[in-house]
């Protein structure tokens, strides 16, 4: 074989190998534009559940503690056997 011959041989090799690069960064950015897409909307999914748990559950109180609807009954039994004893 000649060396002009290994030379293209060369060449149309790496041209292969370059665009065989090009279509795999492609096909992975396309797959992770389908996959945030997916995390998004997922996310509004989950905002709007998260909404609807929070009006179930109760109200903030403070910065970080949360009371329960359940529990503001027997708080209020506490807070009126408090007042009572004093």
């Amino acid at each position: 074989m000649s060396k002009k011959n290994k030379l293209s041989t060369r060449r149309n090799r790496h041209e292969f190998d370059l665009k065989r690069e090009k279509e795999v960064q492609l096909k992975k950015a396309q797959k992770d534009a389908k996959i945030k897409e997916k995390l998004k909307a997922e996310a509004v999914i989950g905002k709007m559940k998260k909404k609807k748990e929070r009006r179930k559950k109760g109200f903030k109180v403070g910065k970080k503690s949360k009371v329960k609807l359940a529990n503001t009954r027997l708080l209020k039994a506490k807070g009126e056997q408090a007042m009572d004893l004093s």
